[in-house]
């Protein structure tokens, strides 16, 4: 019982550590995305080839945040996990239970 305890709490920290990894992957290609717009909102409209260039690497940008936050999603509803009283309500169980005072 206390080592399914302890995988269910490793679990945990590893799946905080992804979400943070992958929130700061987010922000950065927000980031990108940001300042590729602003990119293209500041180029003259008569110059259409870096107008095109920039609105590619804009779209691109775009979808990259698309991604990040597709993979966040399922990350940040991760599984519920137990209280510090059902930590221990369980603990005990698995006590009484092996000496047989069910």
């Amino acid at each position: 019982m206390e080592a399914s305890l302890q995988v269910l709490s490793a679990e945990s920290i590893e799946t905080r550590s992804e979400e943070r990894r992958l929130e700061l992957a987010l922000e950065r290609v927000r980031y990108e995305a940001e300042y590729t717009q602003r990119q293209y909102e500041a180029v003259d409209p008569c110059n259409r080839l870096v107008a095109a260039e920039l609105e590619a690497r804009w779209n691109t940008a775009l979808t990259q945040v698309a991604e990040a936050e597709a993979v966040l999603v399922p990350i940040s509803n991760p599984r519920q996990t137990l209280s510090e009283e059902e930590r221990n309500r369980l603990l005990s169980t698995g006590l009484k239970s092996e000496r047989g005072l069910e």
